[in-house]
């Protein structure tokens, strides 16, 4: 097995969830998730992106209803 196979780059993952590079970085500097640093590469496990996302992925509270604003309605400032 390859590294490329069970880690993954800062830049593959910021493709992965749509955000920036530097949004990576700080989830790895706030050591939310673990880096294997060789030099200046920078790699993730797999398994551990698996495991934030699914700690970090909300559900929608279904018993409460979701209120939609009518176009009649002011936003509130």
């Amino acid at each position: 097995m390859t590294a490329a196979q069970t880690h993954m780059s800062v830049k593959a993952i910021a493709e992965r969830w749509n955000c920036d590079l530097t949004a990576v970085y700080r989830q790895v500097k706030a050591r939310k998730l673990p880096a294997l640093r060789v030099g200046n590469i920078i790699r993730i496990p797999i398994a551990a992106i698996e495991e934030f996302e699914a700690a970090n992925t909300t559900v929608p509270d279904s018993s409460r209803p979701v209120r939609r604003r009518t176009s009649n309605q002011k936003a509130a400032s």
